[in-house]
């Protein structure tokens, strides 16, 4: 089993910390557990990140300034620390028609792997153990072949149909604590556009904006 490591000398101390291996991502919570040392210091500076894509921007400097910063971009930095991290993320499942990944079995690598090579009739489910917000799961529909297939997720009376014209159907479920009852879908060409809704859905805990999304709630019911 592959792992990664980062040692450093912080403070008149050694450290050492084990790392989670995902290929070619960086671990972001590297970041909130320096941070943590940082205010345990005293430091007046800390490392900011922002993710305005499958990329991550980090910026070293002090509060004010990052607020400064902030009030001119679109997608502001944000300051997290080791508890903040651990606090906040949920524990996330991907079922597929195939298998099934538990949480500590997800990485970056994994969605771009199975949207490169999906599986005749297969699907991708993302769903957090609790609702973020109102948000209760992110899943994705393929068109590997010429006949059309349906999102057996769920149960519905009406499954949908997939548009031969677009590869990657995505659908947001926003509801209660037991079932969905808003339910949006987006169709796409670019398999980049829906690796980046699932990471931020899974890494950002970050719902999709679906306002531009078609609202297909009615074939809930």
């Amino acid at each position: 089993m592959k792992s990664a490591f980062v040692s450093f000398s912080f403070g008149g101390i050694e450290y050492s910390w084990q790392l989670r291996y995902d290929e070619c991502w960086f671990d972001v919570l590297v970041i909130g557990r320096i941070n943590t040392l940082l205010k345990d210091m005293g430091n007046a500076k800390y490392f900011f990140m922002s993710s305005p894509g499958r990329v991550i921007n980090i910026v070293f400097c002090g509060k004010e300034d990052m607020m400064r910063l902030n009030s001119m971009i679109l997608r502001p930095y944000i300051l997290e620390f080791a508890d903040d991290v651990n606090k906040k993320r949920p524990s996330f499942t991907l079922r597929t028609n195939y298998t099934s990944f538990t949480n500590n079995m997800l990485c970056a690598g994994l969605f771009d792997f199975m949207l490169l090579r999906p599986l005749p009739d297969d699907f991708l489910v993302l769903a957090p153990d609790k609702p973020i917000g109102s948000s209760t799961f992110l899943q994705v529909a393929f068109n590997t072949a010429k006949d059309q297939k349906k999102i057996t997720a769920r149960k519905r009376s009406k499954s949908p149909v997939l548009d031969p014209d677009y590869p990657y159907t995505l659908e947001a479920g926003f509801g209660g604590k037991r079932r969905s009852v808003a339910l949006y879908r987006l169709k796409t060409k670019d398999k980049e556009v829906v690796v980046q809704y699932l990471i931020d859905y899974w890494r950002e805990q970050k719902p999709p904006d679906t306002s531009s999304w078609e609202d297909v709630s009615g074939e809930m019911k």
